[in-house]
């Protein structure tokens, strides 16, 4: 039987769609855990969608015999051999490839993984053919999956040899690994063709070292490139998520388009990519990825696509599962979300000081257990929160919990040596009213603030959208002069860039983080018109000139108000404009917008 019957031109979704036990399971498998799983397979509806190869990876032996369950079942069944396997527990096909695909055979295996660890040195290209034609002897169709890790790029000359081959080394489960795998199968797009995919290997989707923003760009990638799909979770304890990614029949139906071409990159522009790649019926499949940590927009050419320039297209997006209203002539833009890896690490916000990952109200289950624990609510936490709090420590973050002691009232008069912070306002809103009264109420107990013991107004908005630019520039210096615990409260995940850097000014941070940890307060009020300030450590002073009105104003922050000698000359350092005016002598005056403020650190100049 030759080889290219077995694939012929894959227009089914048969010989690509498997699950494999290596990503999770590793050598802990047996004979339960693999019936289980063929089980799952059926009863989740994934064997309907086209997963229907039960692949058993390194670490599998002469126990599975009886396969009669998997065929009962409707499955096809799959191992790995090799010389000596991987993990040496277990004898490989090596010189025994006739004996062994007439055994794989007479056990009614339907696709093989042939590995490469522990072989005789012999180049791939010799050493892989055998098996090829010791299947074709064997009497029965079986997928061969060429697994030599794309070191002698079989990409090249695989495809009278196999159906699949591997083109990169092994895929983990995290973004950095699933990113670069992607961009190396890439290379290799040209060379992919019905009956012959290159291999970026399994998905990773559902193991827990991603997001879900991440797993779908994963999912979304394997299937515009044509790549075998390898569910490499358990999926008896596949979560609701995880399977809403791997049953997306708009998204499969990609990966199994009778055209069968790999797509590619056809535009990179830093982080923002376009993956574009033709289908049956004159349509494109495309994919608008961005790869860095701030939501961007993207923007793909009908030149870029192959499509004419003055067609009329419309677009389906296939993970809202809706078309689009607007018809595109010309180009398509659309605003997509970073990958949202931990956006507080990809972002570098944890770099500049963000550490803690602050879970509020709305986490547990109304009642506790029988005794007396309590419990996260398995629909929005189904792993627990001890599972959750090994993830954030694991990408060097911290977690913080809510909780509720009921209401007293003036807490910063007696909660000093119980706690390490405590509220001093009612809820914040998203608006300058709200903000501003906040800041106020807060002011009132400045005094009783010391390190180790902070009055906090509340998290900051910024990001949330009810406020402009200014407003939220305003809320977050005075927050950060008050030495306010800044606790991010927008969704780190679709940041724009304006919230990121307004979030990420160093020299405000700093201001808050300061080692003398004395609380600014507000030193001078004219109307609408307001100084705060603070004193810094090594006799530094913070300033604010704040316009709380509706019109721009001139503010003056005189030296008798903020604390300073009035002989004193100054250099003051402008925190958001990174600028410096040296030489500052009695007072500081700035043209300051409606809602808007001005923030500086002061620097006596030598005598």
């Amino acid at each position: 039987m030759g080889i290219n019957r077995i694939c012929g031109t894959l227009s089914s979704f048969y010989y690509k769609a498997v699950w494999n036990s290596w990503n999770h399971f590793s050598c802990n498998i047996n004979e339960t855990v693999i019936k289980e799983t063929a089980a799952a397979l059926v009863t989740t509806g994934l064997s309907k969608l086209g997963y229907n190869y039960v692949n058993i990876g390194n670490g599998s032996n002469a126990a599975y015999k009886d396969l009669r369950f998997i065929m009962i079942a409707g499955l096809k069944f799959l191992v790995t051999p090799r010389y000596l396997t991987c993990s040496k527990t277990m004898p490989g096909s090596l010189g025994h490839e006739e004996h062994d695909a007439k055994t794989f055979a007479e056990w009614g295996i339907d696709y093989l993984k042939y590995d490469n660890c522990n072989n005789d040195g012999s180049k791939p290209p010799v050493r892989y053919p055998v098996m090829t034609r010791a299947l074709m002897k064997s009497g029965r169709p079986i997928f061969y999956s060429l697994c030599e890790w794309g070191d002698m790029h079989p990409a090249l000359w695989g495809s009278p040899v196999g159906n699949s081959w591997r083109t990169t080394n092994d895929i983990n489960d995290s973004w950095l690994s699933m990113i670069s795998i992607a961009d190396m199968n890439e290379i290799y797009a040209e060379h992919a063709r019905p009956g012959g995919w290159n291999d970026p290997d399994m998905l990773e989707v559902g193991n827990g070292g991603m997001t879900k923003d991440e797993y779908i760009v994963h999912f979304s990638i394997w299937a515009i490139s044509k790549a075998p799909l390898l569910l490499g979770c358990d999926i008896r304890n596949m979560s609701k998520e995880t399977m809403e990614i791997v049953t997306n029949k708009e998204v499969i139906a990609i990966n199994q388009d009778p055209h069968g071409v790999q797509a590619k990159k056809v535009r990179m522009e830093g982080d923002i990519e376009v993956w574009a790649g033709p289908l049956s019926g004159y349509r494109v499949a495309l994919l608008l990825l961005n790869r860095g940590p701030l939501r961007s927009s993207i923007t793909a050419l009908w030149d870029d696509i192959e499509i004419p320039a003055n067609s009329v297209v419309e677009a389906r997006d296939l993970w809202e599962h809706k078309t689009l209203k607007q018809k595109f002539v010309g180009n398509l833009t659309a605003t997509v979300d970073s990958h949202a890896s931990d956006a507080m690490v990809s972002s570098g916000l944890s770099a500049i000081g963000y550490k803690y990952i602050n879970i509020d109200d709305c986490w547990g289950e109304l009642k506790r257990d029988s005794q007396g624990n309590l419990i996260a609510k398995a629909s929005t936490f189904p792993s627990g929160i001890k599972a959750l709090s090994d993830y954030v420590h694991s990408k060097g973050l911290k977690l913080g919990i809510y909780s509720d002691a009921g209401g007293q009232e003036d807490p910063a008069t007696w909660a000093g040596g119980i706690g390490n912070s405590w509220r001093t306002t009612g809820d914040i809103q998203d608006n300058w009213k709200s903000m501003t009264t906040i800041a106020d109420q807060n002011d009132r107990w400045a005094s009783y603030a010391r390190p180790g013991s902070w009055n906090d107004p509340d998290m900051l908005e910024v990001g949330n959208g009810g406020m402009s630019r200014e407003e939220y520039r305003s809320h977050f210096s005075i927050w950060a002069l008050a030495k306010a615990p800044l606790l991010i409260g927008c969704d780190l995940r679709s940041m724009d860039k304006a919230t990121f850097e307004l979030l990420s000014n160093k020299e405000v941070i700093a201001i808050n983080q300061d080692k003398l940890g004395i609380q600014g307060k507000k030193v001078k009020k004219d109307g609408d018109l307001e100084v705060w300030a603070g004193p810094l450590s090594k006799k530094r002073v913070a300033v604010i000139l704040w316009n709380r009105g509706s019109l721009p104003a001139n503010i003056t922050a005189r030296w008798a108000d903020i604390g300073l000698d009035s002989s004193a000359t100054v250099n003051a350092r402008d925190l958001w404009a990174h600028s410096t005016y040296s030489g500052v002598r009695k007072q500081l005056s700035a043209l300051v917008e409606p809602h808007a403020c001005k923030m500086y650190t002061l620097t006596r100049r030598k005598a």
